[in-house]
C-alpha cells in the first residue's frame, strides 16, 4: 500500500466537486434550471466539509442559501424549495461550527425551524421530520461541546422526541437518526452523573446500531457508527463498573474500527475512527495502570495521527487529534519522570495546535488543547525545579484565554478552562512558598467554577475540578494556619469527591481525590492535637487507597 494512495477517495470527491460546479455555473442564468443549481451548491459544500475545507464549503453553502431563497421568495407553494434552503442553513451551520465561529448556533436554530415547518405542514413526507432531528441532535452536540448542558439535554430530548416519530420499518436512515439521539443523550447523561439513565439510552442506541450492522454488512457507515457507540459505550460501564466489564466494549470498538481501516486505507476517516478509539481509550485505560494494552496503544494512535497528519495536512481535526493523544502521551512520560521525552510530546503537540489556531482564529478548540499543552510543560518545568518557568508557562496560558474569553464571554468550556488555571497557578505559588497570593488564586478558581455549575448541569468534569480547587486551598489554608477556613474547605471537597465516587464508583481518580481529603483533613487535626479523629481520619485515607 502506497502512501501516494491514501488520497484517491478525495481525488475522486475532487471530480465530483468539479463536476456539480460545472452544473452551478452553466446554468446561473437560466429560470428553469435554479432548482438544480441550488442542489448542486449544496452538493458541492458536502463535499467540501467531507474533504475537511470548512471555509470553502460555507461559501458553497452561501451561495446555496442565497439562491434558495430568491426561489422560496417566489414559490413560496414549493416545499423542496423550502427543504433546499433548511439545508443550507444546516450547511452553513456545521461549517461555522468547524471553523468555531458562534453565530453557528443561530443558523442551527433557523435550520430547525424551518424543518419545523415541513414536518408539519407535510406529515407525510418523514424526511423533513428525520431532517429536523438530526438538525436537532446536531445543535444539543455543538452545546454539549461549549458547555451549555443545560440547553444541549433540552435539544438531544427533543431530537429524540422528533426521531421517535417517524415510520421507521423498512428505514435504515430512520433508524440511524433514532440511534444517533439516543447516544447524544446518553453522552450528556453520563457526563452529569445519571449513569443509570445514560445506559438505557445507550442500550437503544447500541441495538438499532447492532441491527443495522448486521443487515446492512456493506455499510461502511453503519460499522464506522456501531465502532464509535460501543467505545462510549465502554466509557460509560468503566467509570460505573470498572475496566474488566467495560473491556469487551472496548475491544469490539477497537477490532471494527482497525478493520474498516485495514480494509479501507484510502479513505482517511476510518483511520481517523481508529486514533478516536485508541486516544479515548488511551485516556480512559490511563486512570488503570494494570490495563496491559496503554502504552503500545498510545504508540499505536501517535503513529495514525502522524500518518493523517502528514497525508492531509490541510485538516484541522486531524492535526487536533494528533495533538490530543502527544499529550495524553506527554503527561504518562511526565509521570514516569521521563522528563525530556515528556517535553518532545509536549512542543511537537504545541506546533499542531499553533498551526491550527492560525486556521481557525475563533475557535476555542486550539486555544484549550494550548492551555493544557502549557499546564503540561509547566508540571515538567516544576519537576525540574525550574519555577520561573513553570509559574511563567501558566501564567502565558491563563493571558491567552482570558483574553479569549473577552471576546467570546460565556462558553462553558473556556470558562471550566480559565478555573484550572487558576487552580494550577495556586498550586505553583503555593510550591514557590508564596501562600497569600495562593489563596487569592484559588479564590478565583472557586468563584468560576461555582459559577459554572451553577449555570450548567452538574457535569463529572466540573464538578472534579471544583472538588480539587476545595482541596488544595484547604491545604493553602492550612498553611496560612487559618485551620476552621481549611477545615470547611476540605469538607467541602469531600462532598463533591463523596457525591463523584457514588455517581462513578469504577474511577479511581475520584476515589483517589476523596483519600486524599482524609489524608489532609488527618494533617490538620493532628496539628491542632485533635489526635484520635486525626487516627480516624488516616484510617479512611488508607481504607480509600
Amino acid at each position: 500500500r502506497k502512501p501516494a494512495r491514501l488520497d484517491v477517495n478525495r481525488k475522486l470527491l475532487e471530480v465530483g466537486l468539479a463536476f456539480y460546479r460545472q452544473i452551478a455555473e452553466q446554468n446561473q442564468d437560466n429560470s428553469a434550471a435554479a432548482s438544480e443549481v441550488v442542489v448542486a451548491h449544496l452538493r458541492c459544500g458536502g463535499i467540501l466539509f467531507s474533504l475537511g475545507l470548512a471555509r470553502q464549503s460555507l461559501d458553497a453553502y452561501r451561495e446555496a442559501a442565497a439562491r434558495a431563497a430568491s426561489l422560496t421568495e417566489a414559490y413560496p407553494e414549493k416545499s423542496s424549495f423550502r427543504q433546499n434552503l433548511a439545508a443550507a442553513e444546516f450547511g452553513i451551520a456545521r461549517s461555522l461550527e468547524k471553523l468555531g465561529r458562534p453565530e453557528a448556533a443561530q443558523h442551527y436554530q433557523q435550520a430547525i425551524e424551518r424543518f419545523q415547518v415541513l414536518a408539519k405542514e407535510e406529515p407525510a413526507m418523514p424526511v423533513f421530520r428525520m431532517n429536523l432531528g438530526t438538525a436537532l441532535t446536531r445543535l444539543g452536540a455543538y452545546q454539549a461541546g461549549i458547555g451549555q448542558t443545560r440547553s444541549a439535554e433540552t435539544s438531544f430530548r427533543l431530537a429524540l422526541e422528533e426521531s421517535s416519530k417517524l415510520p421507521i420499518p423498512g428505514n435504515p436512515d430512520h433508524h440511524q437518526t433514532l440511534a444517533s439521539a439516543h447516544q447524544a443523550l446518553a453522552l450528556l447523561l453520563a457526563e452529569t452523573s445519571r449513569s443509570k439513565d445514560a445506559e438505557g439510552h445507550f442500550r437503544k442506541a447500541l441495538l438499532i446500531h447492532e441491527e443495522l450492522a448486521a443487515s446492512h454488512p456493506q455499510s461502511r457507515a453503519f460499522q464506522h457508527n456501531l465502532s464509535t457507540c460501543l467505545l462510549n459505550f465502554g466509557a460509560l460501564v468503566y467509570t460505573s463498573r470498572g475496566y474488566k466489564e467495560a473491556q469487551s466494549y472496548f475491544t469490539r470498538a477497537r477490532q471494527l474500527a482497525e478493520k474498516l481501516a485495514g480494509e479501507f486505507p484510502n479513505t482517511p476517516g476510518f483511520a481517523a475512527l481508529l486514533l478516536l478509539c485508541c486516544s479515548n481509550l488511551n485516556a480512559t485505560l490511563a486512570r488503570d495502570d494494570s490495563a496491559p494494552e496503554l502504552e503500545s496503544l498510545t504508540d499505536l494512535a501517535v503513529d495514525i495521527g502522524a500518518r493523517l497528519v502528514k497525508h492531509h495536512p490541510d485538516i484541522p481535526d486531524y492535526k487536533l487529534s494528533y495533538a490530543t493523544i502527544l499529550l495524553n502521551r506527554g503527561v504518562d512520560r511526565e509521570r514516569a519522570g521521563r522528563l525530556e521525552l515528556a517535553e518532545k510530546d509536549f512542543l511537537l503537540a504545541h506546533d499542531c495546535v499553533h498551526d491550527v489556531a492560525g486556521q481557525l482564529p475563533e475557535s476555542p478548540k486550539p486555544l484549550i488543547l494550548q492551555a493544557k499543552l502549557r499546564r503540561s510543560l509547566g508540571e515538567v518545568f516544576a519537576k525540574r525545579r525550574q519555577p520561573k518557568e513553570a509559574e511563567g508557562a501558566i501564567r502565558k496560558a491563563l493571558d491567552e484565554i482570558e483574553t479569549f474569553a473577552k471576546r467570546h464571554p460565556g462558553l462553558g468550556e473556556v470558562e471550566h478552562q480559565r478555573a484550572v488555571l487558576h487552580e494550577r497557578l495556586a498550586r505553583f505559588l503555593r510550591t514557590a512558598q508564596r501562600p497569600a497570593e495562593a489563596d487569592e488564586a484559588h479564590r478565583q478558581a472557586a468563584a468560576l467554577i461555582n459559577k459554572l455549575l451553577d449555570d450548567n448541569a452538574p457535569s463529572a468534569s466540573y464538578r472534579d475540578t471544583q472538588g480539587r480547587i476545595f482541596l488544595n486551598h484547604g491545604s493553602v489554608l492550612f498553611d496560612l494556619k487559618r485551620y476552621p477556613e481549611a477545615l470547611k474547605s476540605f469538607d467541602r471537597a469531600e462532598g463533591v469527591f463523596a457525591k463523584l465516587v457514588g455517581d462513578y464508583p469504577g474511577d479511581g481518580g475520584y476515589q483517589g481525590g476523596l483519600a486524599q481529603v482524609h489524608f489532609n483533613r488527618g494533617d490538620l487535626r493532628r496539628t491542632v492535637n485533635k489526635l484520635a479523629e486525626a487516627a480516624q481520619s488516616y484510617r479512611r485515607a488508607i481504607e480509600l487507597r
